[in-house]
This record gives structure tokens, sequence and C-alpha cells, in this order.
């Protein structure tokens, strides 16, 4: 295995196994691959592209929380809509 094709590649595999090679490496099979910001797994269940996304609106709802004193409800919604 030479190369950096590990860094970018990957085979998803959805149904029969196999294995690929480029450029003389062998790509790394995985059970989740990103393509198109969409969390695609290899059982077709969308349920880890929805807890990806939860997990990053709670991010971004913990950290405006922290910023601002205020706790006024219709500024809080603003500063998380912008």
């Amino acid at each position: 295995m030479t190369g950096k094709c590990h860094e970018k590649c990957c085979v998803l595999n959805i149904g029969k196994l196999i294995t690929c090679t480029w450029a003389n490496c062998t790509l790394p099979v995985v059970p989740l691959a990103r393509d198109l910001r969409v969390l695609v797994s290899n059982n077709l269940c969308p349920s880890a592209h929805i807890n990806d996304i939860v997990a990053k609106a709670h991010k971004r709802v913990y950290m405006i929380q922290r910023a601002f004193v205020s706790r006024n409800i219709d500024l809080l919604v603003r500063a998380y809509c912008i």
C-alpha cells in the first residue's frame, strides 16, 4: 500500500462485499461514507445521517447559549437562524 489514496477514497459496500484497488492501493472498506454532505451507511438506514444533523444542531445551540447573557427566546432563535 503506497501513496495517499486512503485520505479521501474508500469503498462502501451495499450488498455484495468487494475490495477495490486504485493506483496500487487497496481502498479501505467503510460502514459509513459522506457524499455531498450526506452520511450514507452500508445498510442505507438514515439514522446515522439524522444523528449527525442533530448532534451538529445541539453543538450550535450550546455554543449560542454560552455566548449570550440574555435568555430572551426571540433573540436566541434569531441568533440560531443566522
